[in-house]
């Protein structure tokens, strides 16, 4: 009856450890993708507009301002969530 129990003992262990190591595994995954995820969001905060552009006055449409000395012309991105971007 003894070895029974120690042989589940044993099988509880292994099985044990072998989970907390399935974990470990998981966690430097988990912690490799934030890593990655933090590193592009602050290329994102730190990028710079690729132009301004100013709605026309008669047709609407958006163009480029090409003198950069309008007030009203609005900086584009080229991704989302650069400081200082309009929201």
């Amino acid at each position: 009856m003894s070895d029974i129990v120690d042989r589940l003992n044993d099988s509880l262990s292994a099985g044990y450890s072998e989970l907390r190591k399935e974990a470990a595994q998981e966690i430097l995954q988990l912690r490799k993708e934030r890593d990655a995820l933090r590193a592009e969001i602050e290329a994102m905060e730190q990028q710079g507009p690729v132009g301004k552009f100013i709605q026309h006055p008669s047709h609407g449409m958006w163009e480029q301002d090409g003198y950069s000395d309008n007030p009203d012309a609005k900086p584009l991105y080229l991704a989302p969530g650069a400081k200082g971007e309009e929201k």
